[in-house]
């Protein structure tokens, strides 16, 4: 579903045809509407899957689903693209619109190969039968039984994936640890025996995924970060025995796409935003099967633990479909 006619004609039309030629759809198999005629045709096909082309099209069929940022203003479609989402109106992608991939706004050709991505990613959904999204399970760690059940996971599991959380104040919040792409622990750095399950399994000998690592290994060696009720930590937490970062893998897979944001690029009219993408959020719209889930926009401390260990579960299942590829 398009935001106007033109998504659907024209060198944009074009740019569709040649996204659904090369994910092996048939177009006229498909049915094509704007929003101003989307609610009659949803009504009468009931299609199994609904791909939104750009960001009309998608607040139209998100409706209150439409994430924010950090600051509260509604994210663009470049940020939400590649996406699946349960909607009143049923499953639905959400993509770029075919415009944006012409060389007037895309002269590198990176948001071509975004746009033929999501275009395939919704054929493998329909030759799957649009099952339910995945569901990561995600257990805060408090009481000394949980402590031994994460311990347990963690012992069984051939390599875990770990993140952190830091609060408004840029102290630490919580620790998350996948053992599965759908199960995670995570734990809240609060009381002394949460400090030291958290520094227990940062120095484990454990193998560890980590998406931009670098970042997690500075922050848990900073001293300031170790600072419980006043008092001062004896030892900063390393992390051991790192033998993935997605962020890197990303890097190895495609430099170009992965590579430093070119500025100049920004600042000339009709570039279609920024062009290098390398987050988890970028990521997990590449190689899962997950809805939107990052939004910092918390209203309690278990919203943001429960961020943490999806993180934890998502950088562990984009470090298994990367490394197929290398």
């Amino acid at each position: 579903m398009g935001s106007t006619a033109a998504d659907f004609d024209g060198a944009a039309g074009q740019k569709l045809d040649q996204a659904l030629a090369k994910a092996s759809i048939v177009r006229s198999h498909c049915l094509t509407a704007t929003v101003a005629r989307a609610g009659r045709v949803i009504r009468e096909h009931h299609p199994k899957l609904i791909i939104s082309l750009g960001n009309e099209a998608s607040e139209f069929l998100l409706s209150g689903l439409w994430p924010t940022d950090r600051s509260g203003r509604a994210e663009g479609i470049q940020k939400i693209r590649g996406y699946l989402w349960d909607t009143r109106f049923g499953r639905v992608l959400t993509t770029i619109p075919p415009g944006a991939c012409l060389p007037r706004r895309d002269p590198s050709g990176v948001w071509e190969a975004y746009f033929k991505r999501d275009i395939r990613k919704a054929k493998q959904e329909l030759d799957l039968g649009c099952p339910p999204l995945p569901e990561r399970r995600v257990s805060v760690v408090t009481d000394p039984w949980e402590f031994e059940e994460a311990r347990v996971a963690i012992a069984q599991s051939p390599r875990i994936a770990i993140d952190i959380e830091n609060n408004h104040n840029l102290r630490l919040s919580c620790l998350g640890i996948a053992v599965s792409r759908d199960i995670a622990f995570v734990v809240p750095a609060k009381t002394e025996a949460q400090m030291e399950f958290i520094r227990e399994v940062c120095m484990s000998d454990k193998p560890k995924a980590l998406q931009n690592g670098q970042y997690d290994r500075l922050f848990l060696t900073f001293d300031h970060q170790y600072l419980l009720w006043g008092e001062r930590q004896a030892e900063p937490i390393l992390v051991r025995n790192q033998t993935v970062d997605t962020m890197l893998q990303w890097h190895a897979l495609q430099p170009t796409l992965a590579g430093a944001e070119d500025k100049d690029r920004r600042k000339k009219k009709g570039s279609y935003s920024r062009q290098t993408q390398k987050s988890l959020r970028f990521l997990a719209s590449l190689f899962t099967r997950d809805t939107w889930w990052k939004d910092y926009d918390f209203v309690s401390e278990m919203e943001r633990y429960t961020l943490c260990g999806k993180d934890c579960c998502i950088t562990l299942e984009c470090a298994e479909e990367m490394e197929k590829m290398l």
